[in-house]
């Protein structure tokens, strides 16, 4: 549902035709290749996943038989019991022994499952022993002793800092009974402050779920609007938007960009006309959100389909960095806090698609995950959303087909989707102010 090869119903394609190819070709792992363009330089994986068009194509065209989780996610992609039997979710419903739960918030692969699995034993706690750790890491970076993560700097081995000061700590008291693990239930990497936070519970109960209203001509406000506005956009699969810098590389190939991409600053595509825009003015003093961060927003599709419309929609919390900071790498840089995609046809049902009314509105709600970050002042808070992303994941033909896996070519077709700012489709942003 949140991890790994599906988000809200949409399918990470590159990842999933690399990882399951590399893990499951033979008894060793291999390296994926994408080949050799036509000036015989390493192929870009944008190219290589656009020309082939549908996993089912990938599948067809890799040399390789049909893996079994290639043959998963072909005769599954939607979460129906074959995936929903698989969960852990209904299973959490006791702190069984002492748990503590490590996360990144820049966990390229898996930041859904450490947060809501804390979330979900919380309840359940009533001897204190469910513990949550959220850090500035990508996915296992918390074994590191780098202070870096891509391109930020946080002037200190946060790590390091992690394993002497709560795991070690962690397991010499409940291992060895050994005083010195202090943790009341929470700590957290505040990332812009870059301090360590400890919590009594997380989010902190001063924490509270605050609006951001997506108003016209691209203004974000505190307050709402009785303006009726829209901002529309036209979104083509044919030239979809690149999830980060390319070339792109194979997931776990030499000097793959896959581990960082996270933090990626984002201004190589907040000038496409088919990424909308939403800015608050420049912060007078530090704005800080501990917690969920939670899209809802109103949305139509409109298109010339017959079976019906189909969408993905892809919102990212920003935080612009001003021309004047002392790192002249990160001087307008745009560094994502949080994103997610929403895939349309489960908008009724994960377990059960239906297609979108050309034309016809409706409510996308969903979670971009736990934040801990300081937008200093200084700094502009932005949004972004489009409804491409690839080849992370799979482009949505944004004409309903019953299973996007094995989508023809003539299924993918242009589709103008138009958010809605008025009184009765309040489009927001809830941030934990």
């Amino acid at each position: 549902m949140g991890d790994d090869f599906f988000h809200n119903g949409a399918f990470r394609q590159s990842y999933g035709y690399d990882y399951v190819l590399s893990m499951e070709s033979g008894k060793e792992e291999i390296n994926v290749d994408y080949g050799k363009d036509k000036d015989g330089k390493a192929r870009d994986g944008f190219d290589y996943f656009l020309e082939r068009g549908s996993f089912a194509e990938d599948v067809k065209r890799s040399g390789a038989k049909t893996l079994p989780t290639w043959k998963l996610f072909l005769d599954h992609p939607a979460y129906d019991s074959v995936w929903s039997s698989r969960g852990v979710e209904s299973y959490l419903n006791a702190v069984a022994v002492p748990t503590l739960t490590v996360g990144g918030y820049y966990d390229q692969e898996d930041m859904f499952g450490p947060q809501i699995e804390y979330a979900a034993l919380e309840p359940h706690d009533a001897n204190h022993r469910n513990f949550l750790v959220l850090g500035p890491w990508r996915h296992g970076y918390w074994s590191s002793s780098s202070r870096h993560l891509g391109n930020l700097d946080y002037t200190e081995p946060i790590g390091k800092e992690y394993r002497a000061r709560i795991e070690a700590k962690f397991f010499a008291h409940y291992l060895k009974d050994e005083p010195g693990f202090d943790l009341e239930d929470a700590a957290s990497f505040e990332t812009g402050s870059n301090t360590w936070k400890h919590y009594a519970h997380f989010p902190p109960k001063e924490s509270q779920p605050t609006s951001l209203h997506l108003q016209g001509e691209g203004k974000l406000s505190w307050s709402d609007s009785h303006a009726q506005a829209k901002t529309s956009y036209l979104s083509d699969p044919a030239n979809p938007v690149p999830y980060r810098h390319r070339p792109i590389q194979p997931t776990y190939s030499q000097g793959s960009q896959w581990f960082n991409w996270l933090t990626e600053d984002q201004r190589f595509v907040t000038d496409r006309k088919d990424v909308a825009l939403w800015k608050l003015p420049v912060l007078k003093k530090d704005l800080i959100l501990t917690g969920e961060v939670v899209a809802d927003i109103y949305v139509s599709t409109t298109g010339a389909a017959t079976t019906g419309m189909d969408n993905d929609l892809v919102v990212k919390l920003i935080d612009q960095y001003p021309d004047d900071v002392a790192d002249p790498k990160m001087r307008g840089y745009q560094l994502m806090t949080n994103a997610e995609i929403f895939r349309g046809r489960y908008l009724e049902s994960f377990a059960k698609p239906t297609p979108l009314r050309s034309g016809s509105v409706h409510e996308y709600k969903f979670s971009l995950h736990d934040v801990d970050h300081v937008f200093k002042a200084g700094h502009t808070v932005l949004v972004e959303v489009q409804s491409t992303w690839f080849p992370l994941y799979d482009r949505n033909p944004q004409t309903f087909v019953p299973n996007i896996m094995a989508a023809k070519p003539e299924d993918y077709k242009p589709a103008t989707i138009t958010i809605y700012s008025d009184p009765e489709h309040d489009s927001t942003l809830q941030v934990p102010l």
